[in-house]
């Protein structure tokens, strides 16, 4: 049967959207059911349908390419149609191992819902890629755009809490105005059918193919209430590592979303990590302001574990820069850079591009610029890192049979 996508009806109930579809063929199996919701913090009723259709689109259309389906919808942006081909072209610049394909079948509709006083937009999650594109963009009076059902799950209703009263609070600070999205994206797709079908690329679906398009088309919606010329979304790579990286965030993908009038900007791309904390801890000093980084991928709350790789590596760089974590988000102190020791002896395995891409640039940073004793961080200066993850028990941790291991665990524990 042939792979095919039919958006039957795009609904709206005051501030909520529901999008029903059905799927046939090879790709019908991606998804774990046929309605979409997203709900935003203002009423949808004068928000046209070929608007309204393009977050679901947004989520599935790296799908629809890579089983060359056809996605049948009632009508779509003229905007959004005109660009998305180029963003098509992105994925195959990124992945020449896949194939991609397929059409989009709608009647165009241009959407011209545009003010004379147009404003712009910023993905705003809290953490460091994001906050050097609001200081970078700040004299523009960016709105604040944030999805709850992305790194927050819908179920955590606490971390949801957390992040809202952190984003409320730094637009208060800054004197922006801030909107809100809730959004099962996430729970559409099969995620393991997804990574199966992409495992050649080496990347996985969320990372690979939904984190750029999957965000950016909620804010279609967003654009066209608001009159936006341009939303902005922060950098996670830069640019001097383009090849060596995937990533469904890029230049080449997001740079091509367009809808209503208003196009995206992928932002802070000639900068590294270790730039941007500089740059943040710059513009902190300069407003007189220290935020909260929100930067952790392990803890459910909305907040920093402070003991994850992604959390050591945060306050190591703000450390090498002189800052003081404490004033950032986190908690540290001498028990605390000995635990960092410690975990990073025996339980944090760093790839070699991670100790390339990252952990260089913050040694670097410490030979150059900390004036504190570096005696308490001489465990990762020089060489050390690369040696400590050449341990034999790390190494036993990397293969197949350890992971066959924790695999069967997970299995006797969930079984008792």
């Amino acid at each position: 049967m042939e792979n095919k996508v039919i958006v039957n009806e795009v609904q709206v109930n005051g501030n909520k959207l529901i999008c029903d579809f059905r799927a046939y063929g090879e790709i019908e199996k991606c998804f774990l059911k046929n309605e979409f919701e997203v709900e935003y913090d203002f009423d949808l009723t004068d928000i046209p349908k070929s608007i309204l259709v393009i977050p679901l689109l947004g989520d599935i259309l790296p799908l629809v390419w890579l089983y060359k389906a056809e996605i049948v919808a009632e009508e779509i942006d003229a905007d959004f149609l005109e660009e998305i081909g180029k963003a098509e072209d992105g994925f195959r610049e990124m992945y020449p191992m896949l194939s991609f394909g397929g059409k989009i079948t709608a009647r165009a509709v241009k959407s011209t819902s545009v003010s004379k006083e147009r404003k712009v937009g910023c993905f705003f999650s809290g953490g460091v890629d994001a906050f050097t594109t609001l200081y970078s963009h700040l004299e523009e009076k960016p709105l604040l755009i944030t999805i709850w059902g992305s790194d927050i799950k819908l179920d955590d209703i606490d971390g949801w809490g957390n992040v809202e009263h952190h984003v409320k609070k730094t637009a208060k600070d800054f004197g922006l105005s801030y909107t809100r999205i809730k959004s099962d994206f996430r729970g559409l797709i099969n995620e393991k059918v997804a990574n199966r079908k992409v495992r050649i690329s080496g990347d996985g679906w969320w990372h690979g193919f939904s984190c750029g398009m999957g965000l950016i088309c909620h804010a279609a919606v967003i654009a066209y209430k608001y009159s936006l010329k341009n939303v902005y979304i922060a950098s996670s790579f830069p640019a001097y590592l383009k090849g060596q990286y995937t990533c469904g965030s890029d230049p080449v993908i997001d740079n091509n979303i367009k809808y209503a009038r208003c196009s995206t900007v992928h932002d802070g791309y000639e900068m590294d990590r270790q730039q941007k904390v500089r740059y943040i801890l710059e513009k902190s000093e300069h407003y007189g302001i220290k935020p909260h980084l929100r930067v952790c991928w392990e803890s459910r709350g909305g907040k920093n574990c402070g003991h994850c790789e992604k959390c050591y590596r945060t306050i190591l760089e703000i450390v090498s820069e002189n800052g003081d974590p404490n004033q950032y988000g986190f908690n540290w102190n001498e028990d605390s850079i000995k635990r960092c020791e410690e975990d990073f002896r025996k339980k944090i395995d760093l790839s070699e591009k991670r100790i390339q891409w990252s952990y260089e640039s913050i040694i670097k940073s410490f030979n150059n610029h900390y004036n504190g004793d570096k005696n308490a961080y001489s465990w990762m200066l020089g060489d050390n890192l690369i040696v400590m993850n050449k341990t034999i028990l790390k190494q036993f941790k990397r293969t197949i049979v350890y992971r066959g291991l924790r695999k069967a665990l997970r299995i006797v524990r969930n079984y008792i």
